[in-house]
């Protein structure tokens, strides 16, 4: 037991800090807890726990005045609405579908995230699109359910395409948001009993580190490097669990 939680800290660690700023490294860290044992349903409900980590990178990106909480407020309320209803559809779906749905999802992220460096070029402030963008959440918060990964790539390209935000902006803004979903689904599914708390604690520990690491290393060196690195696990992932 004690090699499994070290193994979750350490995997926490790693996928936070890649995707501290770019995102998605709930691709990396959910299906490691598949892998080290954890059934699809409990694994996505466990890591929701561990994702609470991004509090550390929500200060930093606070004090570097990249959460624009004017947008963070409204969206919020579309994005609790779509997670609620999104994690009590979840814990009706078969733990073979779910794992194949995040199989899927796998794939369709690694589409966007390949696109996400021409979207952001061409991004530009479009205040007529604004409302468009804030019921967009409402899936967006649903997709989170499933998924940690989804949540934080669907944002940051809504955040992108329909209010105009820079990478970084959409990174910090997109982690508040998030931030109020988790406690949604942390509250549905730790009702329903899915949540296996040791490993959620120890990935929620590596996260913390992580993300802390991760967005010092992005505000200062630009994550580029990172997106590589994230398009080649995400491919791989993806064919892992599709292939299982």
């Amino acid at each position: 037991m004690f090699a499994e939680l070290l193994a979750t800290f350490l995997v926490g660690i790693v996928a936070s800090f890649i995707g501290a700023a770019s995102g998605g490294g709930g691709l990396i860290s959910l299906p490691a807890l598949m892998f080290l044992g954890l059934p699809p349903q409990v694994a996505v409900a466990t890591h929701k726990v561990g994702v609470l980590g991004v509090m550390m990178k929500i200060r930093r990106f606070h004090r570097a005045g990249l959460v624009d909480y004017g947008v963070v407020m409204r969206a919020a309320l579309f994005a609790l609405v779509g997670s609620y209803i999104g994690s009590t559809t979840f814990l009706a779906i078969p733990n073979v579908a779910v794992e194949k749905l995040v199989g899927v999802a796998l794939l369709v992220m690694l589409f966007l995230t390949i696109r996400k460096k021409e979207a952001a070029k061409h991004a530009a402030p479009r205040r007529n699109m604004r409302y468009a963008g804030y019921a967009a959440f409402f899936f967006v918060g649903f997709a989170s359910a499933f998924f940690a990964g989804i949540f934080a790539l669907f944002a940051t390209y809504v955040l992108l395409h329909f209010f105009g935000k820079t990478f970084l902006e959409s990174a910090g803004t997109r982690s508040v948001i998030g931030l109020a979903t988790l406690f949604v689904s942390i509250a549905v599914f730790g009702a329903n009993g899915i949540i296996n708390w040791p490993f959620g604690l120890a990935l929620l520990g590596g996260n913390a580190l992580g993300s802390h690491l991760g967005v010092e290393h992005a505000l200062k060196k630009g994550d580029e490097w990172a997106k590589k690195v994230y398009i080649i696990v995400v491919g791989v992932a993806a064919i892992m669990l599709l292939a299982r």
